[in-house]
């Protein structure tokens, strides 16, 4: 597949005992006050994993691997590639960078009741389909 020229943000899905770290925006950033998946934008000709684990890691303080591309969705601003992520290390504590005041694990269904990005609950969606989960 063509690589896009599209500018590219990418986020991580990662699941541990069964539940999703997701972060709550701070007011004033952009998806102020809604729940998330860390990520952030790829520098032009940058890698969308490599993003994905520098951007965890700035935002939580943990350590990830990225693992498997689960959605990639063309946006008018961007497109959004989501890939599941591994620990590559302690998965607490999470340590907020300033884009977002706090954080949780919540189990999958809770990503399709809250106030949350709209692709968090399409990553989800296909994280369930994948055979095996794992």
């Amino acid at each position: 597949m063509p690589r896009s020229t599209q500018r590219q943000v990418a986020h991580g899905l990662l699941v541990v005992d069964g539940k999703i770290l997701v972060l709550r925006r701070a007011p004033g950033r952009p998806s102020g006050g809604r729940w998330d998946i860390p990520g952030g934008a790829v520098a032009p000709g940058g890698s969308a994993a490599r993003a994905v684990e520098r951007r965890f890691h700035e935002e939580t303080g943990l350590r990830v691997r990225a693992d498997a591309e689960l959605i990639r969705q063309p946006g008018s601003e961007a497109e959004t590639v989501i890939y599941l992520v591994r620990p590559a290390g302690p998965t607490e504590p999470v340590t907020l960078g300033p884009e977002s005041d706090a954080s949780a694990w919540i189990p999958p269904a809770g990503v399709f009741s809250g106030d949350v990005v709209p692709y968090v609950p399409l990553a989800v969606a296909a994280f369930q389909r994948r055979p095996g989960r794992r």
